[in-house]
């Protein structure tokens, strides 16, 4: 009788260490299964990244291009542009665009030495003491010169420098002395 409760007992114990280890084993599969997932999850999340990485590597590559191509028209407008100011036509700059019949064509220079010794640091401060000449148009010279001196009335110190009537060819792209 004895034997069979030892039997009973370690039957019982066994079977309770089985269940045990089944529940153990179950968990494990679930942590298994779980950790798959994650691994697919970040696999795909990977794959995504590594081609969204090359879309914006082929972007910044293509941007490259495009702002060096955009830096070369920037080097070559600016040495159009001092080309332009080294041939030695003057910039002329247009004080307003209407046009009344009878008006001729004047250029009058306006000149503001003030503005180098108020703010020498102004990017345009030098042309303003020197003088910038303007294209008027007007029926007389005196009209010319009252027009420019009414654009510029609110800035104190602006002179007429010189005034005279523009020259036939003012229109023509061809720098002066080219025809002879």
């Amino acid at each position: 009788m004895l034997m069979l409760v030892i039997v009973l007992v370690l039957t019982a114990w066994l079977g309770s260490l089985v269940v045990q280890l089944e529940r153990e084993v179950t968990k494990a599969r679930r942590r298994g299964v779980a950790a798959r997932d994650k691994e697919s999850k970040l696999g795909v999340m990977i794959e995504n990244m590594l081609v969204e990485e090359k879309t914006l590597t082929q972007q910044i590559v293509d941007q490259e291009h495009t702002n060096a191509d955009l830096q070369k028209r920037v080097d070559m407008v600016r040495a159009e542009l001092k080309a332009r100011e080294a041939g030695g036509r003057p910039r002329l700059l247009v004080l307003h665009p209407r046009r009344h019949p009878g008006d001729k064509d004047w250029i009058v220079t306006l000149a503001n030495p003030n503005v180098l010794r108020v703010d020498s640091a102004q990017p345009l401060a030098q042309e303003w003491a020197t003088g910038r000449d303007y294209l008027v148009f007007a029926r007389t010279e005196h009209d010319a010169r009252d027009r420019a001196l009414r654009r510029f009335s609110s800035r104190p110190g602006m002179v007429v420098k010189a005034s005279a009537a523009a020259p036939p060819n003012i229109f023509t792209t061809a720098p002066p002395g080219a025809n002879a």
